[in-house]
């Protein structure tokens, strides 16, 4: 039977992030630089599934702190400098590798769809301490983008701006 913990892993992101990302966290640390990868690609492809969508469903992870905490994880252990480029090469028949690398932009691009202030702050702090120093200028455009949307909705009560101005933004 093959190993079940990067689904295992998954399904327990899923429905409760705040102790499963952390001990994923420590998993993959004690694992040798390519068994993590490979874990983390299995990881990342359980968690959001391949091209025929068959992820996990409860969604728990969802909300800005959590899916900056997955997205730089992948990021560490799914490096850009490894990645796959199909672009132009002719037939493409996706691996486990094409479906990480998609899973691991997949959580940025649900970061940056997270509506408010913390969804802002995750990636503002995401322009200072991204893992690829090439990506923290493309964070500042995100998070400007992020803001202007934000800005766009409508107009907020007192408390809503009370509330903001104590949490510190």
């Amino acid at each position: 039977m093959k190993d079940q913990r990067p689904r295992w892993f998954s399904l327990w992101a899923d429905t409760n992030p705040a102790a499963a990302v952390p001990a994923l966290e420590r998993h993959l640390e004690a694992l040798s630089p390519a068994d993590a990868s490979a874990f983390a690609q299995l990881f990342i492809v359980a968690l959001l599934g391949d091209r025929h969508g068959t992820g996990t469903r409860a969604g728990a992870y969802r909300n800005a702190g959590d899916l900056k905490r997955l997205y730089v994880l992948m990021h560490r252990y799914i490096r850009t400098d490894e990645d796959i480029d199909r672009i132009g090469k002719g037939v493409y028949s996706p691996k486990l590798r094409d479906d990480a690398q998609d899973g691991r932009n997949t959580l940025f691009n649900m970061l940056v769809e997270v509506p408010g202030s913390e969804a802002y702050a995750a990636i503002k702090a995401l322009e200072e301490e991204h893992p690829e120093p090439d990506y923290r200028r493309w964070m500042a455009v995100r998070a400007r983008e992020r803001a202007t949307r934000d800005a766009d909705e409508p107009l907020w009560t007192v408390e809503q701006v009370r509330d903001f101005s104590t949490k510190g933004g």
